[in-house]
């Protein structure tokens, strides 16, 4: 009997207005958590992406062209990587960061869906 009353008691606390409104807001702080993750990703996905494959389309249009020799001079001076702090960057990391954050996108958009289903 002590059983039964227990969980008839969970029952109604589940039901209780404070824990619903509690959970609400937990749901909804999440919910925005992932947006502005989603925005943010979004936002540097596309430039990072986009960056990526315009420098390496140049590097090879460059190193296709077959020009006088003072010009392809000042053409070896076109970067095929970058130093930004003790870090360098390449065409080929922007994409692969390009498309991890995509990744990063959809995964926040399908934990947001699943949230806005449990809300």
């Amino acid at each position: 009997m002590s059983d039964l009353r227990f969980h008839a008691t969970l029952g109604q606390l589940r039901h209780h207005p404070l824990l619903r409104g509690l959970r609400v807001v937990c749901y909804a702080v999440l919910a925005f958590a992932l947006t502005f993750v989603e925005l943010v990703a979004e936002l540097f996905a596309s430039f990072l992406l986009f960056s990526g494959v315009l420098w390496w389309v140049a590097l090879r249009v460059i190193n296709g062209l077959s020009v006088e020799g003072e010009i392809q001079h000042l053409l070896r001076y076109f970067p095929s990587r970058v130093a930004l702090g003790e870090h360098w960057v390449t065409p080929s990391e922007l994409i692969h960061q390009g498309l991890l954050l995509l990744a990063v996108l959809a995964a926040c958009r399908t934990l947001n869906r699943l949230v806005d289903r449990n809300l």
